[in-house]
């Protein structure tokens, strides 16, 4: 019954062939789970299963052209997956800044982004496997000397945001895997951009912005985030890595857009990672 539905076309004869198939089906399916529903199956799904698919195919065409997951798919990744990551307050406006950052962050398939050359990168921190990385997060835990927090809490969103970066499945083949991750990183502009808690008495884990090409030059065409981690990644037998930072969204305050002539920004639970190239 399920191959025949997914036709492109059909015969006279292959309608009737599948219209009894789907009351066969229908007729087993009621007598199975009847007893255990409060509904006796009365499921307008089922419904309209029986009595609607022969004659939707009949005047609409083939069912696979009302199909309706990749409208389904994209409300799960532009609503309800930024809307759990949202306050609850001024969900709109925060709906679309989650839009709009999506859409900014450069994946492999190749989105346009400024990017500026490195010199080069820091000390070592870390050589792991992608495999490796929740038994680290463990160590590093349990540690006498803890690691700064930032490290933990970048570690921790790795594997998602690599996921999104090279828009597949790290945990293919995680074996064919591994990062380096790096205290620092030198711009060919002269900065240096440093991820450590202990700098001169004090903590620095650098803030910075990345800007889309279409907006270069434009004060709003920019958007803020926290560097938690610089690394290389190493995919399989490609020779070059990849130069990324892991870094985790601002935002405008909702509510106090504006705080003595400068944007007011906060921490959201939006994490990316882009090429460090990219980093104004």
């Amino acid at each position: 019954m399920y191959t025949i539905s997914r036709q492109e076309s059909y015969t006279e004869n292959e309608l009737n062939i599948l219209e009894e198939a789907i009351i066969d089906w229908c007729i087993e399916f009621k007598r199975i789970f009847s007893p255990l529903s409060t509904m006796d199956c009365s499921f307008l799904k089922l419904h309209s299963w029986r009595y609607h698919a022969v004659p939707a195919i009949v005047k609409y065409g083939a069912l696979n052209g009302l199909s309706t997951a990749t409208y389904e798919t994209l409300h799960k990744l532009y609503i309800k997956i930024p809307y759990r990551a949202t306050n609850r307050k001024h969900v709109m406006q925060q709906l679309v800044n989650a839009v709009k950052r999506k859409e900014l962050i450069p994946t492999t398939s190749g989105m346009k982004v400024i990017c500026r050359k490195t010199e080069g990168f820091g000390k070592i921190l870390w050589e792991l496997n992608l495999d490796s990385i929740d038994e680290k997060i463990k160590s590093l835990k349990k540690s006498e000397n803890p690691s700064h927090p930032n490290y933990i809490e970048g570690l921790a969103q790795i594997i998602t945001a690599l996921d999104t970066f090279l828009d597949t499945s790290s945990q293919d083949s995680e074996n064919d895997f591994f990062i380096k991750i790096y205290d620092s990183v030198h711009l060919e502009s002269g900065k240096i951009l440093r991820l450590t808690g202990e700098f001169q008495g004090k903590e620095w884990f650098s803030n910075v912005a990345v800007t889309h090409a279409e907006d270069q030059g434009q004060d709003e065409g920019a958007w803020y985030r926290k560097v938690l981690l610089f690394l290389k990644f190493f995919r399989g037998s490609y020779k070059e890595p990849y130069e990324l930072a892991l870094v985790r969204w601002f935002d405008i305050h909702p509510i106090e857009p504006i705080v003595y002539g400068y944007s007011q920004l906060y921490y959201t639970e939006e994490y990316n990672i882009i090429p460090v190239e990219s980093i104004n």
